[in-house]
């Protein structure tokens, strides 16, 4: 038995009956306008069992329902696309298996940003990760400009202006300033 047989037998029984008689619409509520196509009603009813119990709550948990998970899925999305084909057979567009972005104006795009990707890394680029190579100065390696001198300065002598801002903190803060017993907290 198959797995669309098998969800075709959780339907509820009114709407396999409909679907018997070569009705392809199914009411799954009461109302004028609720009616849904086959591959939707698969689609609801499947649902609502995979967030029962057994459902994808867990899913990774539990072999049997991370089986019907990845066995039902592809299968109901062939039918519906099968589905859709016989019902609209113009908008059809299995026979064109380009990507919806793959366009003349789409490729002549990324071929001019991969050309500018491709003279940023034979030009001015530099390799962060490459140990033989030093050099004197701070260089943004993105685009290989210098750093202007108070931003380097900045950036390399930070590790000792922070050496210097703790050991002031400390002096000021944490030591006592006199034995008296009046100052022996620590004043923060």
């Amino acid at each position: 038995m198959t797995v669309q047989l098998l969800q075709m037998k959780r339907l509820p029984s009114e709407v396999e009956d409909g679907f018997n008689k070569g009705l392809f619409t199914g009411k799954l509520s009461d109302g004028k306008f609720n009616n849904l196509l086959l591959d939707y009603t698969v689609e609801v009813t499947q649902n609502k069992a995979l967030n029962g119990s057994g459902g994808i709550i867990g899913l990774t948990l539990r072999e049997n329902v991370l089986a019907r998970w990845f066995l039902a899925r592809p299968l109901s999305s062939t039918y519906s696309s099968i589905f859709h084909g016989a019902i609209c057979p113009s908008n059809n567009k299995d026979t064109d298996q380009r990507h919806h972005t793959d366009t003349k104006s789409c490729r002549d795009k990324h071929e001019k940003m991969i050309g500018k990707l491709s003279k940023m890394f034979e030009g001015t680029f530099l390799d962060p990760f490459d140990t033989k190579t030093t050099t004197d100065c701070l260089i943004n390696f993105a685009i290989g400009a210098h750093a202007e001198a108070d931003v380097e300065t900045s950036l390399t002598d930070c590790i000792e202006t922070g050496k210097k801002m703790f050991k002031k903190f400390v002096k000021d803060r944490l030591i006592l300033k006199n034995d008296t017993t009046e100052n022996t907290f620590i004043n923060l």
